[in-house]
């Protein structure tokens, strides 16, 4: 309880943010983006697969990297094999590639298999947006690695617990930078309070990725560089 008060305060310390930090503090409302559409299909949707469903959830998360406009990204789903909510990667075929002419796939859990994330369905707005932005994170950390790391980063995710915590950290950490702050604290809150939300898939989290109250650290940290330079 005393856990959950602490996060509501610093939630309310920085939301009261100055407008100068609302980049690291914003919370998403369906209705303006909904208003953007067809400026993000034309800006954003170039070389983009998504489907109908959650289209303006991606075209919104998109907006924040804008870096990615004419990357080709598919968006699918899939059952998938562990606990998650989605996943990135780049094609194999790709990785043969320039890595602006790479094809990244992220796949979405339809939770139709034994290994479930969070059902996206459960999702607020503002929060599925979050969960794509720390997918559009590892694209940012992919981007920089040649094909031989990228492979090398795929046996060291398998082998090493630290290293999956070190670059779901990074992810988060790209997601906070591109904007995105309290969109993933939003994903990561509602993921760990949700009744539906497995208990294998929520240990996961606590394992591997930033806690709520630790995005609002990190978030913190973001705004204070930025102020800085």
């Amino acid at each position: 309880m005393l856990k959950f008060f602490l996060t509501i305060l610093a939630f309310t310390v920085f939301y009261s943010a100055t407008a100068q930090d609302s980049i690291f503090v914003h919370y998403l409302k369906r209705d303006i983006y909904e208003k953007k559409k067809e400026e993000m299909q034309s800006q954003f949707g170039r070389n983009k697969t998504i489907p109908l469903e959650i289209e303006l959830e991606c075209l919104t998360a998109l907006s924040f990297f804008r870096e990615f406009s004419n990357f080709k990204i598919e968006f699918r789903y899939k059952k998938f094999r562990t606990n998650a909510t989605m996943m990135v990667s780049p094609t194999r075929l790709s990785l043969v590639k320039r890595k602006e002419k790479r094809t990244y796939i992220i796949e979405i859990n339809n939770n139709q298999g034994k290994k479930k994330g969070t059902d996206i369905r459960d999702l607020s707005f503002n929060a599925l947006v979050g969960i794509i932005g720390h997918e559009l994170g590892h694209i940012v950390y992919y981007n920089k690695k040649n094909s031989f790391n990228i492979l090398w980063m795929g046996i060291k995710y398998m082998l090493s617990k630290k290293y999956i915590r070190n670059v779901e950290h990074a992810a988060d950490i790209e997601t906070i930078r591109h904007g995105l702050g309290f969109s993933i604290f939003e994903f990561r809150e509602r993921s760990l309070k949700n009744p539906k939300t497995t208990e294998e898939y929520k240990n996961k989290i606590r394992k591997f990725y930033f806690l709520p109250e630790e995005i609002l650290m990190e978030i913190k940290k973001a705004k204070n560089k930025n102020a800085g330079q």
